[in-house]
């Protein structure tokens, strides 16, 4: 193989001519946190004669100037030259040898990430970002805030002008997680100070953070992030997948190498996540264990925590504030909010986790949420505790290791995200494919790889559900209902009024906030439930006092159960343009309250249709994450209602997106 070097020094390219090349090799590797590789130049290149003389000028003129090396490869058979790699270097990142007149350096890479490297931990004013909606509960308003996909798109603009940022993950009205609706659509950040007093004349003003830190809090949703195609892409793990690469077992130098090990300093006992402070249960420490003879029960090494500069219990920031001492809440760090949008009002999300029964506004940032939601995926070994609850996750790390050796060439395309197929995978580990934890690539083609092996995705893992609740406020003339997540019937309440007025408040299906008038003065007030649309709901009145019932034949008759909807007709699947969301509609049925919509391949990973929606109108746009072209999708949609749902209609499509 031939190769060939250039120096680029400001608006001038010169071609030299290291020593010591052959000895070197480029490393595939990917840093510990995060999930992208980096192609970094292992070895020292060494420059003599008028190589020496250019640099050691450099050196006396300015030694910070960036220097940037190329190094270009001689196509097999050929006359042409592709790039090799790309890197650069400072005389004052190397070694000068005056008397022997030589200059010695280990070359940097320049790469997407270099710019991210450099300004990373840069910091950043949250208030340089446009204010967010009004963040509301029933009593308060919360209008200080920045949204966190805004807060994100300024730092990395800040970073690197014009890149793109995209997030699925916040962006999309439906989780790609949990195929339900995203409770995380609308996060917004605030200044910790500005949460505990909503209020005052004089709010903050400065609120630093940097790119690192803020992607390390983004960490507590089990997010993630890299850039694909000049776009600053955050995603969930569970986004980023790999797809075939390189077959081994057609290499004769790949094959009798099947020894592997554990790599155990990624098997800890436990994993233990916090936020700066919390009073409720279900906001407290979250700690997912292994009772597994196979994970790191060392005591002394057995563990490995995450934490962060936020605070999500909201209600313990509120209370703290109110007592008389002052409470034990800090100015410092960052609140995160999610919240829902109801008629133009973003409303703070109000319901119960798994942990403790006390419901509370933003129990979906409370980590006995987020573990059971977020993080069944990455984990030890496939099974274990959430705070003591025995859980099958989702997905493992792979922790079984190989070394291996092969001859790789340019033609090749290799491409460390890519998994490889191996006689060790293959025949020993009933199929399982090889994950590039390390590459060494040398000049001559040889490449030494550091395999991982572990077992594949678990798609039969449901996700748990949360208490759904309902949060009923009144005062002397105004009843409020909060649903922790939409009702997906019309609710109907019978409320008793001064054991004298019966008033029936209907609640359109579709709903999660709804307000209306009380038809006489509020207290003493009961409720009668027979509503059947009701049942499996938890109703919280007030701040958690006990809810007095009415007997059912004082107030009210349930509701007649209609009829199961008919099948929809006129299912048709559509794109406006290239690249555009696939546009479902069909005819409105009679009787239906709600439809529910499934699409395969299933979104979630399984065999067979997964759920993706459930919609209150004849119409959904799916905006389908990583579309490429000619992929073909079918899709169902049942009409439903209380009685239950219809037959499914079915509709297919085959999207553009060259």
């Amino acid at each position: 193989m031939t190769y060939r070097f250039y120096i680029t020094i400001g608006s001038s390219q010169v071609e030299v001519h290291p020593l010591n090349f052959l000895k070197t090799s480029i490393q595939y590797t990917i840093d510990d946190d995060v999930i992208f590789y980096r192609r970094k130049f292992n070895g020292t290149l060494r420059f003599i004669g008028d190589d020496y003389d250019i640099l050691y000028m450099v050196e006396q003129i300015d030694r910070c100037t960036e220097l940037i090396l190329t190094i270009e490869q001689r196509d097999s058979g050929a006359a042409t030259w592709h790039e090799y790699w790309v890197g650069y270097f400072s005389t004052t990142d190397g070694n000068f040898d005056l008397d022997n007149c030589f200059f010695e350096v280990t070359p940097k890479p320049y790469d997407d990430y270099k710019i991210f490297d450099e300004k990373g931990d840069d910091e950043f004013n949250l208030f340089s970002v446009a204010a967010a909606p009004a963040q509301n509960t029933n009593t308060t308003v919360f209008d200080r805030g920045r949204w966190l996909m805004d807060l994100i798109r300024y730092i990395a603009n800040e970073i690197s002008t014009g890149i793109t940022v995209q997030s699925y993950f916040f962006e999309l009205d439906t989780s790609y997680i949990t195929n339900t609706d995203n409770v995380y659509r609308y996060v917004t950040i605030f200044q910790k100070s500005d949460v505990k007093r909503p209020a005052s004349s004089n709010p903050a003003t400065v609120a630093k953070i940097s790119f690192n830190e803020l992607m390390h809090i983004l960490r507590q949703y089990n997010v993630w992030w890299k850039i694909i195609d000049d776009t600053l892409v955050v995603e969930h793990y569970d986004y980023f997948t790999s797809f075939a690469g390189m077959d081994l077992r057609t290499q004769s130098l790949s094959l009798r190498s099947n020894k592997y090990s554990y790599i155990k300093d990624k098997m800890p006992k436990y994993e233990k996540f916090s936020h700066m402070e919390a009073g409720n249960v279900n906001f407290l420490r979250g700690v997912i264990s292994y009772d597994d003879g196979c994970v790191n029960n060392d005591p002394k090494s057995n563990s490995i925590e995450y934490a962060n500069r936020v605070t999500t219990d909201l209600d313990f920031i509120t209370e703290s504030v109110a007592n008389t001492d002052g409470g034990n809440i800090s100015d410092e760090g960052f609140v995160l909010l999610a919240s829902y949008l109801e008629d133009a009002t973003y409303w703070i999300y109000f319901g119960t986790a798994f942990d403790s029964d006390i419901s509370t506004y933003n129990h979906v940032h409370s980590w006995s949420y987020m573990l059971r939601m977020l993080h069944l995926h990455n984990r030890v070994v496939m099974n274990g505790y959430i705070n003591g609850v025995a859980y099958d996750f989702i997905s493992a790390r792979k922790t079984k290791l190989q070394n291996i050796n092969a001859v790789v060439c340019y033609e090749d395309n290799f491409d460390p995200e890519e998994y490889i197929t191996t006689e060790l995978g293959e025949e020993w580990f009933d199929g399982e494919k090889g994950y590039v934890r390390e590459a060494s690539l040398k000049p001559t083609g040889e490449m030494s790889l550091s395999l991982l092996y572990g077992p594949d995705k678990n798609t039969d893992v449901v996700l748990p559900e949360p208490p759904k609740v309902i949060h009923i406020i009144y005062t002397s003339d105004t009843i409020w209902f909060e649903f922790s997540e939409v009702n997906v019937y019309d609710s109907i309440f019978y409320v008793w009024i001064n054991d004298a007025t019966c008033q029936t408040i209907n609640i359109p299906a579709g709903t999660q906030f709804y307000t209306t008038g009380l038809n006489d003065t509020a207290p003493p007030i009961a409720f009668n439930f027979n509503d059947p649309s009701l049942t499996g709901w938890n109703f919280i009145l007030n701040d958690g006092e006990g809810i007095v019932y009415a007997d059912p034949g004082d107030c009210g008759v349930a509701p007649v159960v209609p009829d199961i909807p008919d099948t929809p007709t006129s299912f048709n699947a559509s794109q406006a343009g290239d690249c555009d969301p696939v546009v479902l509609t069909w005819d409105a049925m009679a009787d239906a309250m709600f439809y529910r919509i499934y699409r395969y391949p299933n979104p979630s990973g399984g065999s067979g249709y997964g759920i993706i929606k459930t919609v209150f109108t004849n119409t959904w746009s799916d905006t389908l994450s990583g579309l490429v072209d000619g992929q073909l999708f079918f899709y169902r949609v049942y009409a439903c209602n209380i009685a239950g749902c219809s037959d499914h209609a079915t509709t297919s499509i085959t999207t553009s997106c060259p």
